[in-house]
């Protein structure tokens, strides 16, 4: 398994490193400094409202089934057939509270057009995610990880194809290539799961089996939308409390846009991890399932601190780079966040994976409350720069309390070897950005050496199992579960 998660994060890795930051800075952020940082504001507060709602279209639904099949892979067609038709219904039910929330905020009179095609959009990414947990939760890893970058892939084909032919017109044209780009790799995986014959038919609607699956499941959808309230609704934040309230979320999504690049890394090893992590404890391995932890947690941590460090350091250039209209200040404090945030995707996976919903729950319920007094306490007055600070703040006080958790309920043993390690790599990695700065100055070239330069020398030190990971792709009798 561990050969498994080396060969199949690679492989995301790689694809992500070309393609989504490609569509993030070459297409996303065309749009923006097209449309105007005000107006890109708007649309982004619109999406990360809808992000409150989403929950609904999902329900833990995903985690559940996924979970559920990595453990034991002959319910798929029944976890099909149960849920299949709940997931259209679900589409209305979210609709109804995404326009309920946007009248409530004072934004559903003039914006309802965008409202409604972020919504239907949001249901296409939810449904992939869905079909995607069938997937993995089958084996299918390589082929889950092809899916999960083929709508990016898509997007970038399609909006150079719309440049040549009438250019960039409105937010609506992005939303029209989201739609499609979305659409693509549904077909894709739905052909993928008949192909794995899953018995697609009988399928029901039957309230009895839906509460008890709904019973079941929304303990995972706590934990989303949890996470969602502390974490993703900075923008709709500034807009309430700041007076200029559109343009700082303009400028926050800038350098947010950032982050989400970085991000990838942590959200993908998550999304490969929960099934992995799942059919290792169904088959009672706690060995195997510490040694893959041990194993994600290096590697994660060190590839996190790798790529904020240069990017906080040169973070003038970089928006200077990018951007007609910018903070550069902002970007240094937002990208810190990768770190904290890579961590909290590692643990609160293995907490899901192991089923200590309830107690991680509570934890996000006090992250919530703690950044709800730091959001009116800085953000109405720093506006995004305020912002940044406080999801810093509390993302790093949730790794903490992630870390006790996983001790506390012996889930776990959290080597102090391994957090030392990521304090040295932190520190080695910050003194040679700033060294190299000095000497280079800012450019490509000093961002280059600045990644790099460390990811060697903490490999060759042992501080990231870089040589066991290769080790493991190299041995040939290695079984995947």
């Amino acid at each position: 398994m561990r050969r498994e998660f080396i060969i199949n994060i690679s492989f995301l890795i790689l694809a992500n490193l070309l393609i989504k930051p490609f569509y993030i800075f070459f297409v996303e952020r065309i749009f923006q400094n097209k449309l105007g940082t005000e107006n890109w504001g708007m649309y982004f507060t619109l999406f990360s409202l809808s992000m409150i709602p989403q929950v609904i279209l999902d329900l833990g639904m995903t985690s559940y089934i996924n979970k559920g099949i990595s453990a034991d892979r002959g319910i798929a067609t029944t976890r099909w057939n149960e849920t299949a038709l709940l997931k259209f219904f679900l589409f209305f039910v979210f609709i109804f509270f995404l326009m309920i929330l946007s009248y409530v905020n004072g934004y559903l009179r003039v914006h309802w057009k965008i409202i409604l095609w972020i919504g239907i959009n949001q249901f296409l990414l939810s449904f992939i995610l869905y079909l995607r947990a069938y997937i993995s939760g089958l084996g299918a890893f390589r082929w889950d990880s092809f899916i999960s970058v083929s709508d990016k892939l898509s997007f970038i084909l399609l909006f150079y194809v719309m440049i040549g032919i009438h250019g960039i017109q409105n937010i609506y044209s992005f939303m029209l290539l989201q739609s499609i780009s979305l659409m693509i790799p549904i077909v894709l995986a739905f052909a993928l799961i008949l192909s794995m014959h899953i018995a697609i038919g009988q399928l029901s609607l039957a309230f009895s089996r839906i509460k008890m699956i709904l019973s079941k499941s929304i303990p995972y959808a706590l934990v989303f939308i949890l996470m969602v309230l502390f974490c993703r609704i900075e923008p709709v934040w500034i807009s309430h409390l700041h007076p200029n309230g559109p343009y700082q979320a303009g400028i926050y999504a800038a350098s947010y846009r950032i982050l989400d690049a970085a991000n990838m890394m942590g959200f993908l090893f998550a999304g490969l991890l929960l099934p992995m992590f799942s059919n290792v404890l169904g088959k009672m391995n706690r060995t195997e399932y510490q040694h893959l932890f041990s194993l994600a947690f290096g590697l994660m941590s060190s590839m996190a601190i790798f790529i904020c460090v240069p990017i906080a350091i040169n973070h003038s250039y970089i928006m200077t780079l990018l951007y007609h209209d910018h903070d550069i200040e902002v970007l240094s404090i937002v990208i810190l966040q990768i770190i904290p945030l890579t961590v909290n995707y590692l643990f609160s996976t293995a907490l899901t994976a192991s089923g200590k919903i309830s107690s991680m729950n509570q934890l996000f319920i006090g992250s919530i409350l703690l950044s709800f007094i730091g959001h009116l306490a800085c953000t109405g007055k720093y506006g995004a720069l305020g912002a940044a600070w406080v999801c810093l703040t509390v993302q790093v006080l949730t790794s903490l309390a992630l870390a006790y958790l996983l001790n506390k309920n012996g889930i776990l043993s959290l080597n102090p070897t391994s957090g030392k390690n990521t304090i040295l790599i932190f520190l080695l990695t910050w003194i040679i950005a700033l060294t190299s700065h000095r000497w280079l100055g800012q450019g490509l070239h000093a961002l280059i050496i600045q990644s790099f330069f460390p990811l060697i020398l903490s490999s060759v030190f042992g501080w990231i199992p870089l040589k066991s990971s290769i080790d493991l792709i190299k041995k040939r009798d290695s079984t995947v579960s």
